[in-house]
């Protein structure tokens, strides 16, 4: 739907998601019944694999770590760099399951375009890009 809105500028990297609780669970991909917890409208929700899993969406990252801590919740989805930040610079012990991973990207206006400045930055995002061969770190 995005694409048909804006220009899609190309993935520069990929970034860890996981399943954070607060007590070792099995594995969450192979357990059903859990209740989970996302961020309105975030790309998190695509890793919850139960047909119709209980899912709770929250309008601040907060929000997440208060709902495991009060126990609404099992788990909470979200990326691998702001679990520190989400769960108290590490104050409070979580266990975490890598959900997935998905590429960092950007999209651009139409008007980017007119201005040549789409080229330039799609041509910088190729050099970088997660599927450089110079840069086979970035890949996976």
């Amino acid at each position: 739907m995005r694409d048909d809105i804006a220009l899609f500028g190309g993935a520069l990297f990929r970034a860890d998601y996981v399943y954070v609780s607060l007590r070792s669970l099995p594995e969450i991909n192979e357990t059903e019944g859990l209740r989970y917890a996302v961020p309105r409208s975030f790309v998190g929700s695509e890793f919850i694999r139960e047909d119709d899993a209980r899912v709770s969406e929250v309008s601040d990252w907060t929000q997440l770590a208060l709902l495991l801590e009060y126990g609404r919740i099992d788990v909470a989805v979200l990326p691998e760099l702001m679990v520190e930040n989400v769960f108290r610079n590490g104050e409070t012990e979580v266990y975490q399951q890598l959900a997935g991973k998905l590429p960092i990207s950007f999209y651009m206006s139409d008007s980017t375009q007119e201005a040549g400045v789409a080229d330039r930055l799609m041509a910088s995002v190729e050099q970088c890009s997660v599927d450089d061969p110079q840069n086979p770190g970035l890949a996976e």
